[in-house]
This record gives structure tokens, C-alpha cells and sequence, in this order.
């Protein structure tokens, strides 16, 4: 079993998966399906729904010794392991090859695999698994891609090379490859994904239906809903915390382990149904999310922002300047509510279909359902959007070199052309590496201590104290670490230019 699978397969799964419809249709045993393209883009479940049907394929039987799983991304490796399947087909009987599209346009005509010869070892895979269709063992060969043939029939297509440095590989080339497999688009805001955030939350949540219960539930969508806006990968980092807030809380059989931790005031209140809840529970459980968010998911965002900027086709520019200007505009809509910016729709710039898709590939726009406005989905990726004008500064101003083990690591200031870095250890290094995840954002002293578990307020304002002085003691001045009355700390890099 790759390296690739099994990273997919560590992480949670969601009790109830978005597009389960489409897992069980491509899974069922009894159907026709050989050949299935999944489209959809950057960040919205490919990876995630490959790794559901990987799981609804072993429940059936399958052993995963008979499945054969490869990263796009990774191509020399993969043009070896299609080859292997082309001669040796008794060696595989479930094919995934992810970003299917970032393999192909990888490729070059002066070495390695040919564009012509792939088109026929493909060919003759898909055969294989066509063939196989009414027989007791079926195979089923199963690509990701973030083009949809939409994208690909535009006008003008035979001349786009999509990634920088391309001069190979077109849309329409890439089009012929792909033309024989079923596509099957993955749109979260085609779907009910507010009502899936609520079935998920709800579920996780657990324990007895209740007044008290229904109240968390509640705030949990509403923020998340406000976050992430339904974006696959942005909900699945809220749901993965929930279920990790939960566990300290409630360990499940064979945790036992984690009893003699004994978790915060504040993780309880966030997963704890509380007839005596705090008022600020929603802003709390806000400010914990995002800080989450920021250290999990946004550096994410933040490459396909920069991955946008960075084609310089026309179109790819004027998408990158349409998206900026969606931005500034849905801003203005300060409640960030669906509804609010549902009824705002004619407030909030039209894109053209050409770079639509383009955004849509990158994951960095939706289509709301009700209205059909375009909109930058959630919180989160807005402010990198808002914020990506200012470069990289602050990520190489202030980064975190964590050490094998988790228990030390170095924080790195950049001030003045001198690299500063400033080793720590035990509750100053864990404050310091939360601060350092989410630089330029005010961190509340209640995420801290959910984040850190067992450490105390004393304790953490203490570490707070230490890490002040070590700043200071090394650049000559702390005002990089602040405290904004209300907020939280926070490390400013604008102090360190």
C-alpha cells in the first residue's frame, strides 16, 4: 500500500459524506461502471471522495492489495506504475491515479513518457477494465481531474497550457485522453451543504436529543457555516477539530490513555451541551476555528492564491483581478451570512464562464444555488484573498522550525536582515508555535489554552511572559508579540520590516 493511500486513510471520516451518492454509484458491485472521471476544484473532495471509495470497495471484499493508487502530482512514479499495470494485469484490479490533469501536464516530449504513448497504454488500461465488466471479478479504473470538459471545449483551448512552463501539453490534448470516462462533477454548492455541516455536527456532537444539545448544534453550523461557506476542505478541518475537542472530552474505548488529561473549561463549553452556556460562546468557538483553520487548511488556500498569480496568460490575470474585486465587494456584507449575501447578489460583480471555471479550478469561487451570484466561499478564504496583495512577507518575517518529538522547536524572526533564531521548549514553545501559525491575527487566551489542553491560564500567561523576554533579549525589542485588549496576543510582523 503506497505511502499516498495511507495518509488519506489516517485522516477522520465525516459520519456523513457529501457526495456518498456518487462513491455508491462508481462502487456498486451490480453496475456497468468501469471508467469514472471525478472533477472538481483544488480542495473540493476529490482526494477525500476517492478515499470514501476505496473504503465502500473494501467493505465489499476488495483487498487492498489488489489496488493500485497513485498521486498525479508525483509523475515519474506514476508513468512507471501505469506502465506495470499495462503489462502485468494481473496486478491490479481497482486503479486510482489522482490529479490525473497535474500528471498530464507534467509531461514533456524530450524524455520520460510520451504523450502518445501514455494515450495508448491508457487506452488499453481502460480496455481492461471495460472488458472486465461482466465478469466475477470487475475492475474500475477511477481519475481525478481539476478541468471539467466544460473548461476543456472553451474557445481557445487548443492553445492553453495551464501550468507555468508548459510548452507541451494542451487542453485539447488532455481532453482526447480523458474523453472515454463518465465525469462526475463534485460541486458542494449544487448540494445541501449546509444541512451536511448540521447531520455532521449533530452526529459528532452525539449524546441525547435535547434543548440544551439543539442550542450547541446550532452555534457550531452557524459559525462553521460563516468559516467555510460549505468549501470541502475548510468544513473537514472544523469537523476533524470537533471530533478531536470530543475525544479529550470523552474518550472513546481504547483511549484510555488521554482519562488522566484533564481538558479546559473552554473545550468543554465548546462540545458540552450546557444549560448555562456562556453568552460568548459563538465568538469563542469563532476565534477557535479560525486559529485552527489558519494552521491547518489556509497555507493551502494561500498556495492556490499564489498558483492563480502566477499564470500569466490574459485570462488567468483578469481572473485573478475579477476574484480580488468579488472580494472587496462580498466584504462589504459584514455579517457574512448566506442570506445577507444571497440578498446583496446585485451588489456582488458577475464573472464571465471562462474565468469562472478558471476560479472554480482553483476552489477559490462558488455558485450560490438560490441566487446563481458568484461568491468567494466563507471567512476564511476571503481574508487571504483581501490580504494575498501583500506577498509572503509575513510567513518569511516569522516562521516556526518544530523539532522531531513535538515536545521543542526554534522560532524564527527575520528583522533588520538578520535571521533570528530563538530556540524554546515545553509551554513557551507550544505558545509560541500557535502564535506563530496564525501570524498577524490576534489568538484569544481561551483558543491557547483549548489548544494546549491541560496547561493553565496561570501557566500559558507565565509561557507568555518567558517568550516576551527571550524576543526581547535577542532583537532588542518585544513589540513584535502583542496583546490587543479584547482580542488576544498576537506576533505582528510589521514590527520586523
Amino acid at each position: 500500500m503506497s505511502d499516498y493511500i495511507l495518509n488519506l486513510l489516517n485522516r477522520p471520516r465525516q459520519p456523513i459524506f457529501l457526495f456518498r451518492d456518487i462513491v455508491q454509484e462508481i462502487a456498486n458491485p451490480a453496475g456497468p461502471l468501469a471508467l469514472a472521471m471525478l472533477v472538481g476544484g483544488r480542495g473540493l473532495g476529490k482526494s477525500h471522495t476517492l478515499r470514501y471509495l476505496y473504503a465502500e470497495l473494501t467493505e465489499q471484499g476488495i483487498p487492498p492489495r489488489q489496488f493500485v493508487v497513485l498521486a498525479g502530482t508525483h509523475a515519474d512514479q506514476t508513468a512507471r506504475r501505469l506502465r506495470n499495470c499495462q503489462q502485468d494485469k494481473d496486478s491490479w484490479r481497482i486503479l486510482f491515479v489522482d490529479d490525473f490533469d497535474r500528471f498530464v501536464f507534467q509531461l514533456r516530449e524530450d524524455g520520460g513518457l510520451k504523450i502518445r504513448e501514455l494515450g495508448d497504454l491508457l487506452f488499453e488500461i481502460c480496455d481492461v477494465a471495460a472488458d472486465s465488466v461482466d465478469g466475477q471479478e470487475p475492475r474500475k479504473v477511477v481519475i481525478t481531474s481539476s478541468f471539467s470538459q466544460d473548461e476543456v471545449r472553451q474557445p481557445g483551448s487548443d492553445d492553453i497550457n495551464p501550468h507555468v512552463g508548459n510548452e507541451t501539453v494542451s487542453l485539447s490534448v488532455f481532453s482526447r485522453l480523458v474523453e472515454r470516462f463518465p465525469e462526475y462533477i463534485l460541486d458542494p454548492w449544487e448540494r445541501d451543504w449546509y444541512d451536511n455541516i448540521r447531520l455532521n455536527v449533530d452526529e459528532t456532537v452525539g449524546g441525547d436529543s435535547g434543548d440544551d444539545k439543539a442550542a450547541l448544534v446550532s452555534v457550531w453550523v452557524e459559525v462553521v457555516a460563516r468559516l467555510t461557506m460549505g468549501h470541502p476542505t475548510l468544513v473537514a478541518g472544523c469537523l476533524n477539530e470537533l471530533h478531536r475537542l470530543r475525544q479529550l472530552v470523552s474518550p472513546e474505548k481504547g483511549a484510555e490513555a488521554d482519562r488522566d488529561r484533564e481538558p479546559s473549561p473552554f473545550i468543554r463549553e465548546f462540545v458540552v451541551p450546557a444549560r448555562q452556556g456562556s453568552g460568548d460562546l459563538a465568538m469563542n468557538l469563532r476565534e477557535h476555528l479560525k486559529a485552527h483553520l489558519i494552521r491547518t487548511c489556509a497555507r493551502d488556500i494561500r498556495r492556490e492564491i499564489k498558483a492563480l498569480q502566477c499564470v500569466q496568460d490574459d485570462d488567468h490575470k483578469q481572473a485573478y483581478a475579477d476574484l480580488c474585486a468579488l472580494a472587496r465587494a462580498q466584504s462589504r456584507i459584514l455579517s457574512h451570512r448566506i442570506e445577507d449575501i444571497e440578498s446583496n447578489r446585485q451588489s456582488l460583480p458577475r464573472l464571465s464562464t471562462r474565468r469562472r471555471l478558471i476560479l472554480n479550478r482553483f476552489g477559490l469561487v462558488c455558485r450560490l444555488r438560490e441566487s446563481g451570484a458568484d461568491a468567494v466561499p466563507g471567512e476564511l478564504i476571503l481574508e487571504e484573498i483581501l490580504g494575498s496583495h501583500g506577498g509572503s512577507t509575513r510567513e518569511e518575517a516569522i516562521t516556526f522550525d518544530e523539532q522531531p518529538g513535538g515536545t521543542s522547536g526554534a522560532l524564527i524572526l527575520r528583522h533588520n536582515g538578520v535571521i533570528e533564531r530563538i530556540e524554546l521548549t515545553g509551554t513557551t514553545y507550544l505558545v509560541a508555535k500557535t502564535l506563530a501559525e496564525a501570524v498577524d491575527r490576534s489568538v484569544p487566551l481561551a483558543t491557547i489554552q483549548s489548544q494546549l489542553g491541560k496547561n493553565t491560564e496561570g501557566a500559558i500567561r507565565s509561557a507568555l511572559q518567558r517568550l516576551h523576554a527571550r524576543i526581547r533579549d535577542r532583537i532588542g525589542s518585544a513589540d513584535v508579540l502583542q496583546n490587543t485588549y479584547g482580542e488576544g496576543y498576537r506576533f505582528d510582523s510589521s514590527k520586523l520590516r
